[in-house]
């Protein structure tokens, strides 16, 4: 509270003394809120936390001048007030020290805030362990794309430097139409097919061209067949070649899930935006796989998945009980339902959409009858009216 007050003040003083540099730094700071705006609201949190981490940093070099021009402020005030008003020398240089006090104090209490968040980074090995595990997920030999920044820049460290998996094909689908990048891949993987240069849709002929090796991507990358395989997404090249490997597919997964130790992100690391992001990478990939055995109603197979997670991983997430909480109701085992509602829906964020759709399968199943059940519903209705009309006015 007192560093905005004393930016407040600071702003006063810069408009006081020149005019035009308050014009600029007024200007910059609305056109970044404006950027902010437009920006995140119909968007993904991935996306959310990219515009974050890479321009706060210009915002917050422009609030430094008002919190700067207030400090200097703020001490010029005090120094009037020990000329004009305090005839004790001794008051004086208690008030004119207590200045001097105040910022370290100030100082202090930002850094151990901050330390307190980042003495952790060394020995949180998270990121290595997700590089490990998305390259530990393909089969022998396999084409492998990772397309986030998360996903490519640690497995690009630990496949060219620490030599882990060397037996992957590591492309990347963004450079795959450029001239020497298919030289680059002719030279490194001899085996890969590269198709014309004429083609209209390159990365689809490239994937048509050389499905056999097994393709498995972070998300799906053209139009076709693609199968939730861990922490990744396959390749096939029709629906029915899926379909015959839905056995192998769902043991794989499971295999994959039971090997993989999805991140405890406690109150502290939440405040680092892309442990949260490293997170709900997890999640919902994990509830990829939960609903393509919901797809192919293999639901008592998608209970004992979730249940894996909440027991072994510790994972208390909104969107993996909410999947529980409407397996269990579709089922019309309302008696688990309810367990499940009154032990984590006590409270429930009436704004959040995924928190909203199971307790409506709930109530719909096994409290029909129920007032909530047409409360829920207009809620629900309301929030997708407002997403649309957001949507509309861009």
């Amino acid at each position: 509270m007192a560093k905005i007050i004393i930016s407040i003040y600071g702003i006063f003083r810069i408009a006081k003394i020149n005019k035009n540099f308050f014009k600029f730094i007024s200007i910059t700071f609305f056109l970044y809120l404006i950027f902010y705006l437009y920006t995140n609201f119909p968007l993904s949190n991935f996306f959310i936390a990219a515009i974050f981490e890479r321009f706060l940093i210009g915002l917050y070099y422009i609030l430094i001048f008002s919190l700067a021009f207030g400090f200097n402020y703020l001490k010029e005030t005090i120094e009037v007030i020990n000329k004009k008003y305090i005839v004790n020398i001794f008051l004086k240089k208690i008030i004119f020290y207590s200045f001097y006090f105040f910022i370290t104090a100030y100082l202090i209490i930002i850094f151990a805030g901050n330390y307190k968040v980042i003495r952790h980074l060394k020995s949180i090995n998270h990121f290595d362990l997700y590089a490990k595990d998305l390259l530990s997920t393909p089969s022998k030999g396999a084409i492998f794309y990772s397309g986030s920044d998360s996903g490519f820049f640690t497995t690009s460290y630990y496949y060219y430097v620490k030599k882990y998996r060397t037996d992957l094909k590591f492309i990347s689908f963004g450079l795959i139409n450029r001239i020497y990048y298919q030289q680059k891949i002719k030279k490194k993987y001899p085996a890969i097919k590269i198709p014309k240069e004429d083609g209209d849709n390159y990365a689809k002929d490239f994937v048509e061209k050389n499905y056999q090796h097994g393709i498995y991507t972070e998300s799906p990358i053209i139009d076709g067949s693609w199968a939730p395989y861990g922490l990744l997404w396959k390749y096939y090249i029709n629906e029915d070649a899926a379909k015959k490997d839905l056995d192998f597919l769902i043991e794989k997964n499971i295999e994959l899930w039971n090997r993989y130790q999805i991140p405890i992100i406690d109150k502290t690391l939440s405040n680092l935006i892309q442990f949260k992001s490293l997170q709900e990478v997890y999640i919902n990939k994990f509830i990829a796989f939960i609903n393509f055995l919901r797809t192919y109603k293999k639901n008592e197979e998608a209970i004992t998945q979730i249940e894996k997670v909440i027991n072994r991983n510790k994972i208390i997430h909104p969107s993996i009980l909410g999947l529980s909480l409407s397996i269990y109701a579709e089922g019309k085992d309302c008696q688990k339902a309810k367990e499940i509602k009154n032990k984590y829906f006590t409270n429930p964020d009436f704004e959040n959409k995924d928190v909203l759709k199971p307790l409506i399968s709930y109530y719909y199943y096994c409290e029909s009858k129920s007032k909530e059940l047409t409360d829920l519903i207009d809620r629900y209705r309301k929030i997708k009216m407002r997403e649309s009309l957001l949507l509309d006015n861009l």
